[in-house]
């Protein structure tokens, strides 16, 4: 009974702990009126956008919240969500809603694109969002990333089997942020 005492005081304070960090960053959304708009200002502010973000962008169902907000984003890695030094993105996506997290809005990696001006270089972090379809109908989710090459928006595997490794750094949202687009 002890035992079991304590297992629950530990699995308890950890997801206080977890649940507790603060925002890592805040972003705008919902500043467009549709996608080719936030697209071209993404272009237009000299970023660069990879095939395969261009497929998840041109997917339907990606879409762009019709009132601007804030927006909060959290971040970590996958071994600090899972306890794992890889997981599928199934496993990633219930351990972040266990914690209180969720997925992103569509949108938000091309807003993050646009206000992450200090990216630093060599870095890239995957935007937690609704796996949408790209070429060839393999489920994709976007990233943000800045090398020498410029600051880019890439399309990233997310097939729910997918395994990311446990240094690969998400970008998520509480569940309370999330609103049907």
């Amino acid at each position: 009974l002890f035992k079991l005492w304590d297992e629950r005081s530990a699995k308890r304070a950890e997801l206080l702990a977890f649940s507790d960090r603060p925002a890592w960053r805040t972003v705008t959304i919902g500043t467009h009126k549709d996608k080719r708009s936030l697209r071209q200002a993404v272009l237009d502010e000299g970023h660069c956008i990879s095939d395969w973000s261009e497929w998840v962008i041109k997917n339907k169902k990606f879409a762009v919240v019709a009132t601007e907000r804030k927006l909060e984003l959290f971040a970590a890695p996958v071994k600090e969500i899972t306890g794992k030094d890889q997981a599928r993105v199934d496993e990633i996506c219930a351990r972040l809603d266990e914690l209180g997290f969720g997925i992103c809005p569509h949108e938000t990696a091309l807003q993050l694109r646009r206000e992450y001006k200090d990216q630093p270089m060599d870095e890239w972090r995957i935007v937690v969002s609704e796996p949408l379809a790209g070429s060839g109908g393999s489920l994709r989710v976007l990233y943000v990333e800045r090398n020498q090459d410029g600051s880019w928006v890439v399309g990233n595997c997310a097939d729910p089997a997918y395994v990311w490794l446990g240094d690969c750094r998400l970008v998520f949202c509480r569940k309370c942020q999330q609103l049907a687009t």
